[in-house]
């Protein structure tokens, strides 16, 4: 077999090399578009999943908050001050327990958000949107304003605060099933009565414990 062979002489020119081709570069270009039209899904939710992660961290920061005010006062905080301006909502009373301060002056409203008390999920161009964490308000009664964890029959299974929506103008801090907003991927946070929480699917806030019996 014979082998050829190019020799190069000292001042000659050496072989050309030859270029990317149109068809090339549009190939290269079509394959990194679809490598990132895979992956931006991929990444937003991870980003989802962070937040709902943090919030369930939220949720439990506000587990230990109400349990110590529940220790020290020996019930719950008032689910909401619309029906008894004499008393504290627990949007406010638990502020203490999680370092937060107000503005007593205009009894907390003009409050700064911090973190520990928004799920990283709103909105926050929306104007409710800092009541996106309710308390349930199947717990109290009209006779039994404050509610005491021994008469909550299921602890495990009874939500004390969970993710709500946010809509509209008014600033409640309460609700129950119908209010939940499965935020994170089809589900909601919830904090339960005996300090733990959990991603609840849409599908199974309905079975919960919403009505103290």
């Amino acid at each position: 077999m014979q082998v050829m062979s190019i020799v190069v002489h000292p001042g000659s020119p050496s072989p050309q090399r030859r270029g990317f081709t149109l068809i090339e570069i549009l190939v290269v270009i079509s394959i990194i578009s679809l490598l990132i039209a895979l992956l931006l899904p991929a990444l937003a939710r991870v980003r989802r999943s962070e937040r709902a992660t943090a919030c369930l961290s939220n949720l439990r920061q506000h587990g230990v908050a109400f349990n110590l005010y529940e220790i020290d006062y020996g019930a719950l905080p008032h689910e909401d001050d619309s029906n008894h301006p004499e008393v504290i909502c627990w949007y406010f009373a638990v502020n203490r327990y999680l370092g937060v301060k107000d503005d007593d002056s205009v009894h907390g409203w003009t409050e700064f958000y911090p973190e520990v008390k928004l799920c990283p999920e709103v909105d926050r161009t929306t104007p409710s949107f800092i009541k996106a964490y309710r308390f349930n308000s199947g717990l109290e009664t009209n006779t039994q304003p404050f509610v005491k964890l021994q008469w909550i029959p299921r602890p495990v299974s009874t939500p004390i605060l969970f993710d709500a929506e946010y809509t509209g103008t008014g600033l409640s801090f309460k609700g129950r099933e119908g209010k939940v907003h499965a935020r994170h991927l089809g589900s909601a946070n919830i904090l339960f009565a005996d300090w733990h929480a959990a991603s609840v699917p849409r599908k199974d806030v309905d079975s919960l414990d919403w009505v103290r019996e």
